[in-house]
């Protein structure tokens, strides 16, 4: 199971809720501080959160 969010905490300090995207299955993976680690997600992600992914990975 994988659990994201997209800030540590929300515009009023409190800890940001986590959104499921349910059961993944493990890729590869690489480095070790910080480890960068690839997933195959069984399910689509939700299009809100896929925006805010392509911007950590350069697709958007």
């Amino acid at each position: 199971m994988l659990f994201v969010r997209e800030e540590r905490s929300d515009e009023n300090g409190k800890t940001e809720v986590y959104t499921c995207l349910g059961l993944v299955d493990y890729t590869s993976h690489q480095g070790s501080a910080p480890i960068s680690i690839i997933y195959k997600l069984r399910e689509k992600m939700p299009v809100k959160l896929m925006r805010v992914s392509n911007r950590f990975v350069g697709m958007g």
